[in-house]
């Protein structure tokens, strides 16, 4: 995977001409725009990037939170086969004490 994926790959849906590969494109497409084009322009674009860290908070915040659970899910699997695990002994050996005394 490329770097910068994963902020394309937001931005895209937020804001295309900020992407890695438009950003190189932008002086070219707006050369002669006035200056309050320009400025309601990098106004947009603010409000592009104050989105694009929203996303990303709530992004790693679900990632993060469903990485939890999964490490709780695994956790709980562990315990549970401990103890089948030690059932299964605990069965062997009252197997093997029953016969030893009769």
């Amino acid at each position: 995977m490329k770097d910068g994926w994963l902020y394309d790959a937001i931005m895209e849906v937020i804001e295309p001409e900020l992407t890695e590969q438009s950003i190189g494109t932008l002086d070219g497409t707006y050369r002669s725009e006035s200056k309050d084009a320009h400025a309601k322009r990098m106004a947009r674009y603010d409000r592009a990037f104050a989105a694009f860290d929203d996303v990303l908070t709530s992004l790693g915040a679900g990632m993060i939170e469903k990485t939890r659970a999964q490490g709780r899910g695994k956790k709980a699997a562990v315990h549970k086969q401990e103890e089948k695990e030690r059932g299964a002994t605990l069965s062997k050996l009252e197997q093997d004490l029953d016969s030893s005394l009769s």
